[in-house]
């Protein structure tokens, strides 16, 4: 039996907008491509997949970063552009 690995689950540097998709893949083991498909598929289907899409990048932490005091997860997407 393995010993509990870190369960959480961080934004992915392979990023589009947030880096959310990215980051999901890369915790289920699946190729991102696959994750923002499910995505876009959730977004025709009423919207769910936007609020979801925007709901997980407010929770998601950005990866061994330390947000300085007054930045959120808006922020940090406008810095990848």
């Amino acid at each position: 039996m393995q010993p509990p690995s870190d369960q959480r689950i961080y934004r992915g540097s392979d990023r589009i907008i947030g880096g959310v998709c990215s980051g999901l893949a890369e915790a289920l083991h699946v190729d991102p491509i696959w994750v923002r498909l499910a995505f876009a598929v959730l977004a025709f289907a009423q919207g769910i997949g936007v609020v979801l899409y925007v709901v997980l990048l407010v929770i998601m932490r950005e990866r061994g970063a330390v947000r300085p005091a007054g930045r959120n997860a808006f922020d940090s997407m406008a810095d990848d552009v």
